[in-house]
């Protein structure tokens, strides 16, 4: 067949020659309570190898925690070559609030509409744990940011709107979800 060529996502993208001015948030605490795996987040979140990108997950005070898997699969090959904003922090922004609506809604979400990525620096040369945090601002709308272990904010994804998919949770993570997002 003849290739066919279709379009998922259209944005504009605004580039600036100046740092943006630093943003600190506070660090993401330790779980203060059940947190899922890897293993468990990925028994029903369908990721390859390279965007298995949490380690952890847990809420923390009506917000949902993930922890970026440490160290992460190759992304691309040959892996020397730059990529210019961390795709797999935005993906961890994704997943995080994925696992909110999950846990909370017993629904999976996929993105549908992203309101803005800011990137700080090079986001590819933080050394150190990485946590996103998601908040929840209306039913399906979410803001997140990536913090290092300092709080400095490596990512910021406001107004990302998820649809919802017409599959269920499965009944054999429904527990763990519960457990770890209900508080």
């Amino acid at each position: 067949d003849p290739p066919q060529r279709t379009v998922h996502f259209t944005a504009r993208v605004r580039l600036r020659s100046a740092v943006p001015r630093p943003e600190v948030a506070a660090p993401a605490p330790p779980p203060p309570g059940p947190a899922l795996s890897a293993d468990q987040v990925y028994s029903f979140f369908d990721h390859g190898p390279a965007y298995q990108v949490v380690q952890a997950a847990w809420s923390d005070d009506g917000a949902s925690v993930a922890e970026l898997t440490d160290p992460l699969a190759a992304n691309h090959d040959p892996g020397e070559l730059p990529v210019a904003i961390a795709p797999r922090l935005i993906e961890l922004c994704f997943q995080t609030a994925g696992l909110w609506q999950a846990g909370r809604e017993d629904r999976l979400g996929l993105p549908m509409q992203v309101g803005s990525v800011r990137v700080s620096g090079d986001s590819t040369a933080i050394d150190g744990p990485l946590h996103a945090r998601a908040t929840e601002i209306e039913s399906g709308l979410f803001d997140c940011i990536v913090t290092d272990g300092d709080g400095n904010v490596v990512v910021r994804l406001d107004r990302y709107r998820t649809v919802p998919l017409p599959v269920p949770i499965p009944d054999d993570v429904a527990d763990d979800l519960h457990a770890a997002f209900s508080r």
